[in-house]
């Protein structure tokens, strides 16, 4: 028995001495030497629950000097902890006097009401009460300890109001949530699977009538997700005096897994009997001495394929019995094989009666215990069918071979090891031809033989074919022979795993060399439809200035024959205009000139020379603009195609005269210059410039005009520019802001034929 506490420790909060002093007394009257602390203050009363004291009640007055109320007893109770609160009042409040005992306090006294006896049984119940609270929390933290330790789910049924109570278990176990929950044992009954629930009742109610109260059961109990899990239920039944159940406490433990891996094994075990009996192989299981333990049904068929043998399968008989005299001592060599840990395979041909032959493979390997060879297991399979396909796919093969070595073409494979597994003999003769030898097959692929830019070239296609890809590649080679070639590679599968790649190298000289032909006669055939089109273009764009200037002056002599011009008489000015006229015709002539590099005119051409006629073509439109032209011919002569450049830089300069900006005077400014690969022609005014951002994909188009329509111009020179310049196998850039002026850069390649177009 727990022996019961005689020293008591009170802390009496109260400013009012006479108060003090009267339940002071009081409680001495009942109880001998009690310790008493005294507060008048809340402040004294936190300094000294603070002091941790081991106290048994707390006698608090609702009206201090710096606290009273619902606040004072609030703010004391959270200070006491385990501590009884009684409180002792003079305010008769009843309404007050409940709120103070749902705050938590033990008891509410009034002090006009008091007396000895009133106030002990008070302090005694308050004790008692707090100390069995302390020993419940205690008992429930334990159990609530106890059932998050396991993963079982316990369960307490009180028969008596039917009232049954799970912990977490039953969450985390089938799901459920704890709103859905219900306490009765109707919702546990509900969940336990139709086919058990007799069973289930039958078993519990044969405990209760024969009082044993240890009871074990086993059933499906529904899961939130309506699946059903396996439980093992352990329970014991709590019985009263007459031998009455009263309460169930039991623990549900999920053996779904155990169950459904019985089942499976059992299953399994079914199946490998099933497979056993059923099987296309034979078995045949011997103990340690060599006798029959055990035999399939397809061993009996296959024991009388062996015509020499009229001997029956039987449990006991010796394996001997089963093998021809003249392959006993074969066969004995065998066991000795197996007794020593080896596994032996063999083949072996059964002459049937219609002189078909069936062959059978055979294996036999021991049978290993606990590390010790107790029998052995002979197993026998059909192969008949394999025999026939490999007698098949031999005859196959030497067809193959046969063929694969009758072409041309090569072939050949290799494994990811860039190992040679097969070639053809056209293959073979190639590579004598290239490195002198041969590469056998096991051999590495990449023989130093080969030219280092070959090697890496083929190592990049059998990596890519390795890596899945099937592609072809058309490969030139000059060693030891000009030859094109077309080759595939065809990765080589086994399963799903990639093990080499199958090669395939077809010779295609003869037609890469008939389409280059057909190529070339495209290629000059285009060119010369590109010269007549050029030549229409230059005699409608580039000949109108001059022929405008003929009319003119033949106008002028017409209404006024004796003008001069620069001391020139119009008809001297008409006849230099003619000559001028007759030059750039002469030039044009050349654009329809076949584009050959053995038929194609290359001249020298002097830049100055080009700038000084161009000048006086434009002499009326240069006056016009007032235009300052300046140049600076770092290279002063080019070898290229005449007319080109001329057009170039006429088109240019013509170009910067008509979009000038009316109140700036114009400047135009000419220069080249030189690297070792290229000549740079520079052409930059001050002109009105050109909006890139809008218009720079469109610049060079034909018939592109960006500026006002009052401008004369019929948008041709650009793309003649363009053209020509890339005719020339150079291009041409242009940097221009608005306002301020145009740049154009025509770079032209340093070479024989600057005229060809790019191979």
């Amino acid at each position: 028995m727990t022996q019961r506490k005689t020293e008591f420790n009170f802390l009496i909060i109260e400013d009012n001495l006479g108060d003090l002093l009267l339940i002071e007394e009081y409680l001495k009257e009942n109880i001998s030497a009690p310790t008493i602390y005294h507060a008048s203050t809340f402040a004294q009363a936190v300094d000294i629950l603070n002091k941790n004291l081991e106290l048994d009640a707390i006698l608090l007055d609702l009206t201090l000097p710096d606290a009273e109320g619902e606040q004072l007893v609030t703010d004391i109770l959270k200070l006491a902890g385990q501590v009884s609160v009684i409180v002792l009042t003079g305010f008769k409040g009843q309404d007050f006097g409940i709120k103070t005992l749902t705050l938590g306090i033990s008891d509410y006294l009034l002090k006009d009401e008091l007396n000895a006896s009133q106030l002990y049984k008070s302090v005694a119940y308050s004790i008692e009460r707090k100390r069995i609270e302390k020993i419940l929390k205690e008992s429930n933290e334990r159990y609530e300890i106890l059932a998050q330790a396991t993963s079982d789910t316990i369960w307490d049924w009180n028969i008596e109001i039917d009232q049954m109570k799970y912990n977490d278990g039953i969450s985390r176990m089938f799901g459920y949530l704890e709103s859905t929950l219900e306490n009765t044992s109707k919702w546990w009954e509900n969940k336990i699977h139709p086919d058990d629930i007799q069973r289930i009742y039958k078993e519990l109610n044969h405990s209760f009538e024969q009082a044993i109260p240890n009871l074990q059961l086993e059933y499906r109990f529904l899961c939130a997700d309506n699946t059903y899990k396996y439980i093992l239920d352990r329970a014991f039944i709590v019985f009263n005096t007459l031998g009455k159940p009263i309460r169930v406490i039991g623990a549900m433990q999920d053996i779904t897994q155990r169950i459904e891996a019985n089942t499976k094994m059992k299953q399994s075990e079914a199946n490998l009997h099933a497979i056993f009996e059923n099987s296309s192989e034979g078995f045949i299981l011997m103990d340690k001495d060599g006798k029959v333990i055990s035999y399939n049904n397809k061993a009996i068929e296959f024991n009388l394929l062996n015509l020499s043998i009229d001997a029956e399968l039987q449990i006991g008989r010796y394996i001997l019995d089963y093998v021809e005299d003249s392959r006993k001592s074969i066969y004995e060599d065998y066991i000795a094989k197996i007794y020593n840990g080896e596994t032996v395979m063999y083949d072996k041909a059964y002459l049937q009666k219609d002189n078909s032959t069936i062959w059978l493979n055979y294996i036999i390997q021991p049978v290993i215990a606990e590390g010790v060879i107790n029998g052995f297991c002979s197993t026998g399979r059909d192969i008949t069918k394999q025999k026939l396909a490999e007698q098949l796919r031999e005859f196959d093969r030497s067809n193959l071979k046969a063929l694969i070595n009758s072409t041309d073409d090569l072939m050949w494979s290799v494994n990811k090891d860039s190992k040679l597994i097969i070639a053809n003999k056209s293959f073979n003769t190639i590579v004598e031809a290239m490195i002198g030898n041969r590469i056998e097959a096991g051999a590495t692929i990449f023989d130093p033989g080969y030219p280092n830019e070959l090697l890496k070239r083929f190592e990049n296609y059998y990596n890519r074919a390795f890596a899945g890809e099937k592609f072809a590649e058309v490969v030139y080679n000059d060693s030891p022979f000009e030859r094109w070639s077309e080759i595939s590679f065809h990765p080589i599968h086994n399963g799903v795993e990639i093990v080499g790649t199958a090669c395939y190298s077809r010779n295609i000289t003869e037609r890469i060399k008939s389409e280059k032909v057909t190529l070339e006669l495209v290629y000059n055939l285009q060119n010369k439809n590109k010269d007549l089109q050029q030549f229409s273009y230059i005699v409608s764009h580039n000949l109108r200035s001059q022929i405008a200037k003929i009319l003119g002056l033949t106008f002028l002599h017409n209404i006024e024959p004796d003008h001069k011009i620069n001391d020139m008489t119009l008809l001297e000015c008409v006849q230099q205009e003619v000559t001028n006229l007759d030059n750039v015709v002469k030039d044009m002539n050349t654009i329809i000139s076949y584009r050959d590099v053995d038929n194609k005119q290359n001249d020298t051409v002097s830049f100055q020379t080009k700038l000084k006629l161009i000048e006086q073509v434009l002499e009326n439109q240069i006056a016009e603009s007032n235009a300052i032209i300046t140049s600076n011919f770092v290279v002063g002569e080019i070898v290229s195609v005449k007319s080109y450049i001329y057009s170039i830089i006429f088109n240019l300069m013509s170009n910067a005269i008509k979009y000038r900006q009316k109140e700036v005077p114009l400047m135009i400014h000419i220069e080249t210059s030189k690297t070792e690969e290229f000549i740079y022609l520079t052409v930059s005014d001050n002109g009105m410039g050109i909006d890139l951002s809008k218009y720079g994909d469109k610049l060079f188009g034909l018939y592109k005009r960006f500026h006002s329509s009052a401008i004369e111009g019929r948008g041709i020179g650009l793309s003649l520019v363009k053209t020509q310049t890339e005719s020339l196998g150079g291009e041409i850039v242009v940097e221009s802001s608005i306002n301020r002026g145009t740049t154009f850069k025509v770079c032209l390649p340093i070479n024989e034929n600057q005229y060809a177009i790019d191979k």
